[in-house]
């Protein structure tokens, strides 16, 4: 291939005026010549890619003639994958696995779009919190699900800031030779950012796309993006076994049995006691039993300088001891009669 070093026009950079193409001119020394190579603006890289429009995509799952399948891969040790939602740290990556079992010649896109699961919130957008934002456009700014695509050429971040009912969503150009292919992302923000997702749950849609926008296949992924994926992933395991459900089939018909655990009441007082008793249990059975005692326990000296007081501290012995033979009846009432004599004498010496 040959180089006129005569017919390149010199400068950086020209404008052929037909398809809005730059061209840029590149010199590598004197010697070396001229070529030149075609550089696709943000325009016409943005045209590619179809269009969500205006509202939240729909969060009905279906596979369609095309039988749109999605798993997720990726490091189990950062990565919990449990029961029906993802557990993930921010900044993480995780592959999801795209199977198209009837690939069609028509070119195919997988959008991604991250949505608030309760209705009450369907009418807001999530939005990466003041503290993340940051990317090269104001879309990939905005958004929480960031691609980790080698290839960038082939991802599109759609949104309009500007607009409070357009969503945000990484659209990725799928591979039209293949029947199986891998995505990968990370979330930007966790579920606790204050200024952007605020402990609310989300969930990224996946939708497989042709040119037009044509939804084609969906599916729907819960997501939790915390530091302690396995922790969270554990309470909320624990958290909806509580309840245990047992299905019977009764006459064709699916019953469902829910065992509840019923919670000790903290009795405080004979009254509470009552109130609390729903089997109506006899009261004397839910005393607890004295058990036998023949110890024999003795009273330490007290050594007192108030008169007063001394007098005072022998009364309420004698009358604790004849108050205790009285409703006890007691069969060493008469030892005890004699511990009452010896202090009566010590109540008469002073």
């Amino acid at each position: 291939m040959e180089f006129n070093d005569q017919q390149q026009p010199s400068g950086p950079a020209q404008n052929n005026g037909h398809d809005g193409t730059a061209t840029a001119i590149c010199r590598s020394s004197a010697n070396t010549p001229r070529y030149s190579r075609s550089v696709q603006t943000p325009q016409q890289h943005a045209q590619i890619f179809p269009k969500s429009g205006v509202g939240r995509p729909e969060t009905t799952e279906f596979e369609g003639v095309h039988e749109f399948q999605i798993d997720i891969n990726g490091d189990l040790k950062r990565l919990q994958y449990g029961i029906d939602r993802l557990f993930i740290k921010p900044n993480d990556t995780f592959g999801v696995d795209v199977k198209v079992t009837h690939m069609s010649e028509q070119q195919m896109f997988l959008r991604a779009c991250t949505c608030f699961q309760e209705e009450i919130q369907a009418l807001n957008r999530v939005e990466t919190c003041l503290n993340h934002r940051t990317g090269s456009t104001v879309n990939q700014t905005m958004n929480v699900l960031r691609s980790c695509d080698p290839n960038m050429e082939r991802v599109y971040y759609d949104g309009d800031d500007t607009q409070e009912n357009y969503y945000f969503s990484t659209v990725t150009k799928l591979e039209s030779n293949k029947t199986m292919q891998t995505c990968t992302y990370k979330f930007i923000c966790k579920n606790t950012c204050e200024s952007g997702i605020n402990r609310r749950d989300i969930a990224v849609i996946f939708t497989l796309e042709n040119e037009k926008g044509d939804a084609l296949g969906r599916k729907l992924l819960k997501v939790k993006v915390c530091q302690g994926p396995r922790r969270d992933m554990l309470n909320y395991m624990n958290k909806n076994t509580k309840n245990i459900s047992q299905s019977t089939n009764d006459s064709d018909t699916t019953r469902t049995v829910t065992k509840t655990i019923r919670k000790r009441k903290i009795v405080e007082s004979k009254k509470d006691m009552e109130d609390s008793n729903d089997w109506n249990i006899p009261l004397q059975a839910l005393k607890k039993k004295k058990k036998a005692d023949n110890q024999i326990y003795i009273i330490p000296s007290i050594y007192v300088k108030d008169r007063l007081l001394f007098r005072k501290l022998i009364k309420k012995n004698i009358k604790a001891l004849k108050s205790h033979i009285a409703k006890n009846n007691e069969e060493d009432a008469e030892h005890l009669n004699a511990n009452i004599a010896v202090l009566k004498r010590g109540l008469s010496s002073v």
